[in-house]
């Protein structure tokens, strides 16, 4: 699938490039963004009930 959308964007060499850009994430990247969308003011609650209640 990366292959044609890097074809679709009109330049196919950028498949060689994805493996760098995603070794360049760190931990602490992935910690920053967490915090930052994984909050509570973002939280939604689903409650299942059952039939008639």
């Amino acid at each position: 699938m990366n292959l044609s959308y890097f074809d679709w964007l009109g330049n196919i060499d950028l498949i060689n490039d994805e493996p760098l850009s995603y070794a360049k994430v760190t931990t602490n990247d992935i910690k920053r963004l967490a915090s930052q969308t994984f909050v509570p003011e973002k939280c939604s609650t689903l409650y299942y009930l059952k039939k008639g209640q």
